[in-house]
């Protein structure tokens, strides 16, 4: 055998990270090629992207702090939760129907600033989980006069923050959590009143509705489990603990397969769950990527963006949707804890949290341009 390849398979055997055993196998495979006829992949473990910089004008300057986004394609437009402080507080809008985009005003929420949101289209409005308890709602009708202001609040009764929401489309109903105080509230958008409450969940962290079987899914950080719940009666049906240490964050949901990814922020054995929810069991586990916050999913490219903002490096990490699996991942930085996706030009959104770097960061899909097997990527 050649030593190049007997000291790499020897090498190869010894414990550690999967993304190293990952990087070495390309490597191996690059040595290899010219005397054995072997084709390179067509995606590298870490694909650098150029970062292209959206900047914020009224918090130029300053550390940005901001949480969940959202983009309406109706408008092309991007929501962003902006938390950087008292003055400038409230949701971000910007212009993407040209890249990269431009910041446009600040939705401002009043003395309290916005966590997760949510967009409910079919009556054309945006929900905000805020940091006083209550629930925003922002007026995203065009022709309205209150176009892209907050007309109205529901209060929760939550002791603490309102955070990560969903929405429901088959009951119409949106779910925020209370994630310190244990409960999930109900809140319907045709009235904007409370319908419901799902108790004693402990410390959760993202709700998402499955449109494919109409529950929804949050996880239980504390105590390493899923929860799913069936909104015609709030009441939880299932509960199941992850196999391996997770500390759930993100979900996010392929509705065809009702299969989908459970993002991890598990920091000292950092992990992706890939999750089957019709048969509520785990698929499989990777260690490619970890460590982070929101996940998000694309049907446009099939594909899962993970923001693995605690990974090292910090990134964000794609895994395709049929099946699951890991393909990539672009390095970010560790404040970029959320994702968008714009569908039109093909651009993923995450916020640049670096010392003074109040600003937004976009990256095209590095996976965009690849064939529906990933066996060739055109470079542009």
């Amino acid at each position: 055998m050649d030593p190049i390849r007997k000291g790499m398979e020897r090498w190869m055997r010894r414990p550690g990270r999967g993304r190293s055993r990952a990087l070495l196998l390309t490597l191996l495979a690059s040595v290899l090629a010219g005397g054995c006829g072997f084709q390179e992949p067509a995606l590298q473990p870490i694909t650098r992207e150029a970062l292209t910089r959206v900047e914020i004008p009224p918090i130029h300057d300053r550390t940005a702090s901001m949480d969940e986004m959202a983009v309406d394609p109706a408008t092309q437009t991007l929501y962003v939760a902006d938390q950087t402080d008292p003055s400038s507080q409230g949701i971000d809008v910007f212009d993407i129907s040209s890249p990269p985009g431009r910041y446009v005003k600040t939705i401002r929420t009043g003395a309290t600033f916005p966590n997760g949101m949510v967009l409910a289209a079919d009556v054309k409005r945006l929900y905000t989980g805020n940091d006083d308890g209550t629930v925003g709602v922002v007026d995203l009708d065009p022709a309205s006069s209150t176009y892209q202001t907050m007309v109205t609040s529901v209060a929760t009764g939550g002791r603490l923050a309102s955070d990560l929401i969903t929405y429901d489309t088959r009951d119409h109903k949106v779910y925020v959590a209370n994630p310190d105080d244990g409960f999930l509230t109900a809140i319907d958008v045709r009235t904007n009143r409370i319908v419901g409450r799902v108790d004693g969940l402990g410390l959760i962290a993202q709700p998402r509705y499955d449109s494919a079987d109409g529950m929804i899914y949050v996880g239980a950080v504390d105590d390493n489990l899923l929860f799913q719940i069936d909104p015609r009666t709030d009441r939880v049906v299932q509960r199941r603990s992850f196999d391996v240490p997770c500390i759930p964050h993100g979900i996010a949901i392929n509705p065809s397969t009702n299969q989908g990814i459970i993002g991890c922020a598990d920091k000292d054995q950092p992990v992706t769950i890939a999750w089957d929810f019709k048969r509520f069991q785990p698929i499989r586990t990777f260690d490619l990527a970890g460590a982070g916050d929101l996940v998000a999913y694309e049907p446009s490219t099939d594909h899962f963006y993970f923001a693995a903002s605690s990974y090292a490096p910090a990134e964000m990490a794609i895994f395709s949707g049929t099946p699951i699996n890991y393909l990539t991942s672009v390095p970010t930085s560790h404040k970029s804890h959320v994702v968008a996706y714009d569908s039109v030009h093909r651009l993923i959104y995450t916020y640049d949290g670096r010392l003074r770097e109040a600003g937004l960061w976009v990256f095209p899909d590095p996976t965009a341009l690849c064939d529906a097997q990933l066996k060739h990527c055109r470079a542009s």
